[in-house]
């Protein structure tokens, strides 16, 4: 499959929100996956590996447009926050679900929280996938330190 073709397959939506005070981060990022991942397929991996290196290109490109996006907001008075929300769809070779693992998602933290020490922005990670589902999201939230 061409690399073009995997990219239509992809859905990464990027929402710059003001949050109520007494919304955590985790509870947006799970009503987010719990509301929307039926409908999106996410990009396919074959493996946590894949995952990992999807995630930090991710993270990446997203803390760099939005380092600079978010403080004009701010200059124009908004509350500004931005979220990246990337999705998966966690398949084998075979075609089989399959889940990461603890280790697999403390492995991607590691990388996100080593790579978010040159980023300007206050950021967090969130990693969602339902028991026996091949979905998974991977929120990261920013907001200016």
């Amino acid at each position: 499959m061409a690399r073009t073709e995997q990219m239509s397959r992809f859905t990464k939506i990027e929402e710059t929100a003001m949050l109520q005070n007494n919304t955590s981060y985790d509870d947006f990022a799970a009503h987010f996956y719990n509301t929307r991942y039926q409908r999106l397929r996410g990009l396919p991996m074959e493996s946590a590996e894949q995952v990992r290196t999807a995630t930090r290109k991710a993270n990446y490109d997203a803390t760099g447009k939005n380092q600079y996006e978010l403080p004009l907001l701010q200059d124009q008075g908004k509350d500004a926050m931005a979220w990246s929300m990337n999705w998966y769809r966690l398949r084998t070779p075979e075609n089989k679900t399959y889940q990461l693992t603890d280790e697999d998602k403390a492995t991607i933290i590691s990388d996100f929280v080593e790579d978010s020490k040159r980023s300007p922005l206050k950021t967090t990670i969130h990693i969602l996938q339902s028991e026996n589902s091949d979905t998974l999201l991977i929120a990261v939230s920013m907001i200016l330190e």
